[in-house]
């Protein structure tokens, strides 16, 4: 069995149509939803919808003004039950599940993580072994707002020697729920993404992995 981590916070729309599809898939032995805050409690929001799955544990947090993905996913994981670990934005819908499994094959082995290439154009999703992101400390919760988190972590995930397999066409397995720019960046307190970015990246300076797509975002512009 896996765990499935997610985080939210003002996308309870979104949240039915993500769980239904992960519900769906026999390996998941339980989706921790970190609320981060909702406006409206995802528990409340759910039930309202009479949406009942024993495997479903919500972990919510109150009095954050501002989403936190690095913290709010670390808490996730915490609460994460199961070695192997799926992380998934809530944005993202299951689609094929034979493929999902033949990617997590690979964690299964020892040292490996896998997660979705830049190319992909979907980064929301990764999986990986509790005891190899309890080694590398997690995410780290200096990031803000948007760029750079899940980079940083596969780089301190690769620094501890595990392989890294990048999916380069994830569109074959997950569905990205469209939405537009001020929805992705509406519960952040820096709301223009390439300071943010660069902010993030100034943090993280001193690391030996700085991808190609951070140069090529800040020539943007």
């Amino acid at each position: 069995m896996n765990s499935v981590a997610v985080s939210v916070m003002n996308r309870n729309g979104r949240v039915t149509r993500c769980l239904k599809s992960w519900l769906k898939w026999k390996g998941c032995g339980e989706l921790i939803v970190l609320d981060w805050s909702s406006e409206v409690p995802v528990e409340e929001f759910l039930s309202k919808k009479k949406f009942n799955n024993t495997k479903i544990k919500i972990v919510r947090v109150d009095g954050e003004e501002y989403f936190s993905r690095s913290k709010a996913f670390n808490l996730s994981v915490k609460h994460c039950s199961f070695e192997t670990i799926v992380k998934i934005d809530i944005d993202y819908i299951l689609t094929n599940i034979k493929l999902l499994e033949g990617h997590l094959r690979k964690v299964s082995k020892s040292k490996s993580f896998v997660h979705c290439s830049r190319s992909g154009n979907l980064t929301g999703f990764c999986a990986f072994s509790k005891a190899d992101f309890d080694k590398t400390g997690g995410y780290n919760e200096l990031l803000e707002d948007w760029g750079y988190e899940d980079e940083d972590l596969y780089s301190r995930l690769a620094k501890e020697g595990l392989a890294s397999f990048q999916i380069n066409n994830p569109k074959r397995f997950l569905f990205h729920i469209p939405h537009s720019f001020d929805l992705s960046v509406k519960n952040h307190k820096n709301k223009n993404r390439k300071k943010s970015l660069l902010k993030n990246t100034k943090i993280c300076e001193g690391e030996d992995f700085v991808p190609d797509w951070v140069n090529r975002f800040n020539k943007r512009k």
